[in-house]
């Protein structure tokens, strides 16, 4: 979504933003939606402000049941048309400013690393797949060959 800043007033305009991540293979069916405001700083810095909503169903990262997600967040971005002097700011090209990478990317930011089921997922059996948070399973964890040596030591001796 491109945003034409050239005519915009001391008083802002308003921005309605939402688009489906779904087509991300990361994440499941995620919604975003953007409501806020853009608002002249200074005759070259405008600074978006608003509220980003993101709902969905995302898969938990241990035993991939879906998880049901949403959270909202405030942000707040800066745009500007001096490159070298704002670096920390969105560029604005032609008096015109892309505001929908800005916000799918300020999605992205604030989705977390690793989503859960629950707090304490024991995750699937990397054996059979079982999911262990229905139970345990009957098999015997994988062991490194190299290593078979050192399982000597650990055997009961009596002495």
């Amino acid at each position: 979504m491109t945003v034409d800043l050239s005519n915009i007033s001391v008083a802002g305009i308003a921005v309605d933003y939402s688009r489906k991540l779904s087509d991300c293979a990361d994440f499941g069916d995620l919604n975003i939606e953007f409501k806020g405001r853009i608002t002249p700083v200074s005759n070259v810095r405008y600074e978006l402000k608003g509220v980003l909503e993101i709902s969905g169903m995302l898969q938990c990262a241990n035993c991939l049941k879906d998880v049901s997600y949403g959270e909202s967040f405030e942000i707040c971005e800066a745009f500007s048309s001096e490159e070298n002097v704002d670096e920390d700011a969105w560029p604005i090209n032609h008096g015109k400013a892309e505001i929908g990478e800005m916000i799918t990317a300020s999605a992205y930011e604030v989705l977390p690393m690793k989503i859960l089921c629950k707090e304490d997922c024991k995750g699937l059996c990397p054996t059979c797949g079982k999911d262990l948070n229905e139970g345990g399973c009957d098999c015997k964890a994988p062991t490194d060959p190299r290593f078979d040596v050192l399982s000597s030591f650990f055997e009961d001796k009596e002495v």
